[in-house]
């Protein structure tokens, strides 16, 4: 039981490990955004993915891409709804109906999510793996330490 909920854990956690995985210098690879390959190239350099993962993690990634994309478009679409109810006057029924969507799509990506993680975690060796798990505790170390950001936004705590 104790192994299935660290594994189950560290699958959760791939989704989130983007960050985590970023080099030493802070190089988190935002430029990135559309294409991900940088976030593939930091993957592949620190956890030494073979080619065949490798492949098979791109496969993976592309085969949700369409349906969380369109998911994405919806939400947006809703959250934009929810906002429109509210603008001239409030409309508690097509605040309703928009927010109701909005949980619906939300729970549906969340649910897709982390089939892809399981799906991630099916590739990735069990020291891999703990690789991203020692990654992603010190960074979660390294945000507990009172700093949200950067400038003049300091939370002490």
């Amino acid at each position: 039981m104790k192994r299935s909920i660290l594994i189950s854990g560290l699958i959760l956690g791939l989704g989130l490990s983007g960050p985590a995985l970023a080099d030493e210098t802070g190089e988190r690879g935002y430029k990135d955004r559309g294409d991900r390959s940088g976030h593939m190239q930091r993957w592949t350099r620190q956890l030494d993915l073979t080619e065949s993962q490798q492949e098979q993690l791109k496969a993976t990634r592309q085969s949700y891409g369409p349906e969380l994309r369109s998911l994405h478009g919806e939400i947006r679409e809703q959250r934009e709804a929810l906002r429109a109810s509210s603008r001239d006057g409030f409309n508690e029924e097509a605040a309703r109906s928009s927010a109701d969507r909005l949980g619906e799509l939300m729970a549906e990506r969340a649910f897709l999510q982390s089939r892809m993680r399981a799906d991630v975690g099916e590739i990735l060796t069990d020291e891999q793996k703990a690789k991203i798990a020692e990654r992603r505790e010190a960074r979660a170390e390294r945000g507990n330490k009172g700093w949200r950001g950067h400038g003049r936004h300091r939370h002490n705590g």
